[in-house]
């Protein structure tokens, strides 16, 4: 796109912006007024369709570019130290003069807006979502649900549909993440469902809480429109009693199902690492490490790294749930201190790398986001997590 370097004076409107892009062209501008911590801050323009960065800048003031009318594109702008621009300064983002943007204050390590764009493409844009039938009309839809009712919701693509559709679902706007094609970072998060190709979900929500839904498919699977349904499925229901074996710290009734030693059943949760899964997910890829990388011990030096990638698939194939919490009811078994700016969930697995003659190598590791139910039918998440028994947990 051809970028204009222009002289801005600033007046208390900013209509005196205008500069002449050219027939079917538009004027975006990117004004950044700084706090005491410039270096910190850094921010690009992206084109929603081709991903191509329109325009970039540290420690800016403001600048301008032309950009093709009504085109989609997203305003993504950084912290490194994850505290925002504290006051006196913010940001605006302007195109045609029109304020699109504005922002002052804490946006902790990344913010984002999309610009020009049709509602539901970005989770800062999602659509709000009732229950019934519904129809994405693009793949990667976002959606807005905040339930009044506590219980258990299912969010399902199957019957309706023949192509290789996926859910996901989060507890907020993802940023950066909602590019991810795995579990990383969401609520709950389903592929394939005992309907084939497509994605089933059977989560817990609760009255308070704004989740993000974005109904989309497994690398372009899917050309044109994705259905799905939404439905509230009632309140959860288990054992009430914190002396059986079987007590489901998630529900406010019981439903009689309470047992207790020494029945043949308490035999508590049974976790089971997939091979296959392990196996046919080994990749070996180079990753330029950067800070935080060393930081948390995921690489073991700076520059150009050699990283092997796998995916871990847990399953319960206990009678009992696998229950973890949280980290207020369980502080000591999470990481809540760290560059990522987001919970670890302590000790879920140990990988250990050997050398042809059995020697360990001094490597990094895989971090743990959060253990959640992947299946479609559990009701574990990041909130509060763990896997039901005959559910599983994946991480890519």
């Amino acid at each position: 796109m051809k970028r204009i370097l222009t002289l801005i004076i600033l007046f208390s409107s900013f209509a005196t912006f205008a500069q002449d892009c050219g027939t079917g062209f538009s004027e975006l501008i990117v004004r950044i007024d700084q706090d005491a911590w410039p270096y910190e801050v850094s921010w690009e323009v992206i084109n929603s369709e081709s991903g191509t960065n329109i325009g970039s800048g540290e420690n800016s003031v403001s600048d301008t570019f032309c950009i093709e009318t009504n085109s989609c594109v997203l305003f993504r702008i950084h912290d490194s130290y994850g505290d925002g621009i504290n006051s006196p300064g913010g940001y605006w983002v302007y195109l045609d003069g029109v304020e699109v943007a504005h922002f002052s204050g804490d946006f902790n390590y990344l913010a984002e807006h999309s610009i020009a764009c049709e509602p539901g493409t970005f989770c800062s844009s999602a659509l709000p979502l009732m229950e019934g039938e519904h129809t994405a009309t693009f793949e990667d839809a976002w959606y807005s649900f905040s339930p009044v009712l506590a219980g258990m919701y299912n969010l399902s693509t199957c019957e309706t549909n023949t192509c290789d559709t996926k859910i996901w679902i989060f507890e907020g706007c993802p940023g950066s993440l909602a590019l991810t094609e795995f579990a990383e970072g969401t609520y709950a998060f389903n592929d394939n469902e005992e309907c084939g190709l497509q994605a089933r979900t059977n989560v817990m929500m609760l009255p308070g809480h704004t989740y993000y839904i974005r109904i989309g498919d497994n690398v372009d699977a899917c050309p044109g429109a994705i259905n799905f349904n939404f439905v509230y499925n009632g309140p959860i229901v288990g054992c009430t009693d914190v002396n059986s074996c079987n007590f489901n710290p998630l529900a406010p009734a019981d439903d009689g199902s309470c047992i207790y030693f020494p029945n043949p059943l308490c035999t508590g949760p049974d976790l089971e690492f997939d091979s296959l899964a392990f196996v046919n997910s080994l990749s070996l890829t180079n990753h330029m490490a950067g800070n935080c990388d060393i930081t948390e011990g995921c690489v073991t030096g700076t520059g150009m790294r050699q990283v092997i990638q796998f995916t871990s698939k847990i399953n319960n194939i206990g009678p009992q749930d696998y229950y973890i919490g949280n980290p207020s009811n369980q502080p000591g078994m999470f990481s809540v201190v760290n560059c990522h700016g987001h919970t670890h969930y302590e000790g879920y697995g140990d990988y250990r790398l050997y050398d042809m003659m059995g020697n360990t190598m001094p490597v990094g590791h895989k971090n743990g986001f959060c253990v959640m139910d992947l299946c479609g039918f559990g009701q574990y998440g990041c909130s509060d997590m763990g896997i039901s028994s005959g559910c599983y947990d994946v991480y890519g």
